[in-house]
């Protein structure tokens, strides 16, 4: 398995970030996932622990199988 940032993302499926957001908050792109990367300095007042957003290459992967198998069949 491997993950994917933003910036991967983009260049793969080869849309802006916008639209990726658009389309994971109307459930036609996969989820992101929160990998955790440490805890927030000391006296920092933030969530616990920070995180880095990622995507699963295998399910950016099978969502431009889909898309591709759909405009095919249209």
């Amino acid at each position: 398995m491997k993950f994917l940032s933003k910036k991967q993302v983009v260049e793969k499926v080869g849309v802006s970030i916008q639209t990726i957001d658009r389309w994971e908050k109307e459930g036609r792109f996969p989820k992101r996932v929160r990998l955790p990367i440490g805890e927030p300095p000391r006296g920092k007042k933030s969530r616990p622990g920070y995180y880095r957003v990622v995507w699963i290459e295998e399910e950016v992967e099978d969502f431009m199988h889909l898309v591709a198998l759909e405009d095919r069949a249209s």
